[in-house]
Order: C-alpha cells, then sequence, then structure tokens
C-alpha cells in the first residue's frame, strides 16, 4: 500500500518523480484508488472472490458463477488514518484489517467470523450487512433481501466483462484467429477468479483479476465449492457434453432456422454454425447450475440497456455480433405469431421454456413435455 502526498500533485513532473521512486520500472504494477468506507460485514471489512469462465475467445462466451465467496477480515474495521498508516503491511493488526482476508500472515485464525458466510447467497451473509441510507437502490425495507441481487451483481457482471473484452483486444484475439488460421481446433478454456470488493454507497469495484488460483472445492471451514467446480468442468465440456445426442437434431434445426433467416452465405454459415452449436451445448450444461452466462447476455437489448453487446459493440467481433443476433432471433422468433413452426420442430431450448408455455396455453394447444439435459420436446396434439 502505498501514499500520494499533496505535493506528489502539483505537477505532472512531480508525480513522475514519485512514480519513479515509489514504483517498479518493469510495468509489474496497478495503481487504484483505495476504498477507505466499504460495505461491512459484522463490523469488518470484506471483499470478494468471484469466479468466471471463459469458453471461447471468438465469440467471446464469458460465464460468471451467480455466488461470491466472502473473504472476512479477522479484525473489526476502523477509519482512522493513523490505524492504517503508511506501513500498514508491516503490521499485522493493520495488514489483517485490510488486505489479508480472510487470513494471511499474522492474522489469528482464531478471531474469524462465526458462523463465517460460505457465500454471498447465505442467509446469514445478507443478514450481516449493513446497508447505510445511502445505498444505491434501497428503498423499502422489504426489499433489502435483493439489493445485492438487484444493485451489486450487474456491476460485477458488467465490470468483468469490461475488463475481459479489454485484454482480448490485441493479442490475445490475434493469437486466437493465428491459431484458428493454421487449423488448430482443440477447445481452450479460462477460469478467472476476480475480487471485487463494494463500498458503503453500494459501488462495486474490481480489484484485480486472478488467472491461476483459489479452485477451493469444499474447504471445511470456510466454502463450499466443489460441486460448482463440477459444473464449471462440465459447462466446458470435459466431458463431452453427454447428453448432446439426446438434442442435437432439435440444435441444429434451430440453428440452420437462424441462418437461412439472416441469409448466411455458404462460407459464412460455416463460421457461424459450429459457434452457435458450441453455445447450445454449454446453455444445456448450465441451465441446471449456478453459472450463468453474461456475455454475450441472454437478454434482448429491448429489456435491458446492458442486452446483447450493447454499449460493448465497440469491441465487438463479427462472431459476437453473429451471437447475440441469434439469441434475439430466439426469443423474437418463438413469441412470435409464426413461431409455431419451431415449437412444431421441437427447436426450443431452457431459455425459451417459460415463453413456449405461455404460447401454448393462450393458443389452447395440449402440450407433452419431457425435460432432456436442459432441453425440452413439445408436442402439440
Amino acid at each position: 500500500m502505498v501514499y500520494l502526498q499533496p505535493n506528489d500533485l502539483v505537477s505532472e513532473g512531480a508525480t513522475r518523480r514519485w512514480l519513479e521512486a515509489i514504483l517498479t520500472v518493469d510495468g509489474s504494477w496497478t495503481l487504484q484508488e483505495y476504498v477507505k468506507h466499504p460495505l461491512l460485514y459484522r463490523g469488518r471489512k470484506f471483499d470478494l472472490r468471484v469466479w468466471a469462465l471463459i469458453t471461447s475467445v471468438d465469440p467471446l462466451r464469458l460465464y460468471i458463477l451467480d455466488r461470491g465467496f466472502p473473504k472476512v477480515s479477522t479484525v473489526p474495521y476502523d477509519t482512522d488514518a493513523a490505524v492504517v498508516g503508511r506501513h500498514c503491511l508491516s503490521r499485522p493488526h493493520c495488514a489483517c484489517m485490510h488486505v489479508r482476508m480472510p487470513m494471511g500472515e499474522g492474522c489469528d485464525k482464531a478471531k474469524l467470523i462465526d458462523p463465517y458466510p460460505e457465500s454471498t447467497e447465505a442467509m446469514n451473509f445478507k443478514r450481516g450487512l449493513h446497508f447505510g441510507r445511502a445505498f444505491r437502490g434501497r428503498g423499502d425495507v422489504q426489499q433489502e433481501w435483493t439489493l445485492w441481487e438487484r444493485e451489486v451483481l450487474p456491476q460485477i457482471h458488467r465490470a468483468l466483462t469490461t475488463a475481459v473484452l479489454l485484454a482480448r483486444d490485441g493479442e490475445p484475439l490475434e493469437l486466437h484467429k493465428l491459431l484458428q488460421a493454421g487449423g488448430q481446433r482443440y477447445r481452450r478454456v479460462l477460469m478467472l477468479s476476480p475480487d471485487f470488493i463494494v463500498d458503503d454507497s453500494g459501488q462495486a469495484f474490481l480489484e484485480e483479476v486472478n488467472t491461476n488460483g483459489f479452485m477451493i472445492g469444499d474447504d471445511e471451514e470456510l466454502w463450499k465449492a466443489q460441486a460448482d467446480t463440477v459444473d464449471m468442468m462440465r459447462i466446458a465440456g470435459a466431458d463431452g457434453w453427454p447428453k448432446r445426442k439426446l438434442y442435437a437434431s432439435q440444435a441444429a434445426a434451430l440453428v440452420d432456422g437462424f441462418l437461412a433467416d439472416e441469409g448466411y452465405d455458404e462460407h459464412d454459415a460455416g463460421l457461424v454454425r459450429p459457434t452457435l452449436m458450441a453455445l447450445l451445448n454449454e446453455e444445456v450444461a448450465a441451465q441446471p447450475t449456478s453459472w450463468r452466462l453474461v456475455f454475450p447476455s441472454l437478454r434482448p437489448a429491448a429489456s435491458s440497456p446492458h442486452g446483447g453487446t450493447g454499449h460493448y459493440s465497440e469491441f465487438a467481433t463479427d462472431l459476437d455480433d453473429a451471437t447475440t443476433r441469434f439469441l434475439q432471433w430466439r426469443d423474437v422468433a418463438l413469441a412470435h405469431e409464426d413461431g409455431a413452426r419451431y415449437v412444431e420442430t421441437a427447436a426450443v431450448n431452457a431459455t425459451a421454456m417459460v415463453m413456449l408455455k405461455e404460447r401454448a396455453a393462450d393458443a389452447g394447444r395440449a402440450e407433452d413435455v419431457d425435460f432432456i439435459g436442459g432441453w425440452q420436446h413439445v408436442t402439440p396434439d
């Protein structure tokens, strides 16, 4: 932890001298404002370890686990600057209050919160949060149980999506294209474990993105995440998507319907079809889990200012746009008055389930519904 003094900001030269004196010169550092007024859990500072999965670079497909893992300090929080001090990391009490969460050198394990919140979905986590008057979205007290999901989670999704898109632009995307041009067709995935902190007004901040760590399994004392790890591997296709044969023909019919309606020629269809089929395989695997596709968004652009590629359009590739159009087309086609042809071919997946059932009820049709791995077959009488 380093400090800027007023004299360090009087001119560009003063700031440069501060940088040269304090920071390393190899570029391996990040500057960010310290969040001095964090949202507290039972009077203690905490941040979150979030899990994310990238299953494709182009088009980008980014999944995030709905629940985060709180890392709660062993020391009650104190905003006094004298407590923080310039050399905080050299003093265990200060370091364990501000940085080493939940544990680290000098932190007393016996002072861990008990019971410890296993995730942000745990009831004791929500009970332990103190939402101040200025917390964004706060209104009816009866709605405070949903504040986290309504106000914080969308910020986390947007912040991480933006970071990933910015990081993809340039070398990673070029490398992907080179591998594809060279005939490489193996599946590459990346697991991310970013850290976020939320301040007392409800603003979420991305602290860092870890690309190698914290796959914790079931920790006896703090977290339970083995099932989420298994689900993640299944979404990534580690088991070959074993239920694929149950819905492959329906998925192909859905994709081909989109390609025909959009007017793709044979060459472009050959590029788009495999990416959409992979997306549908992942959706089936993700449907019964706590993993959510956040880019591209499953929500149509009309229903959300951040739907599809939305304000990320300047970073979107052609395949990103094609995937977004497919998701939007799928929902619109199923809702349209001509959507019966898709019902009749059972070309529908789990995300369209509610819409399909509503349309069938409105039309007075009887249905036989058979759930198969997140897909459903609907047979009109």
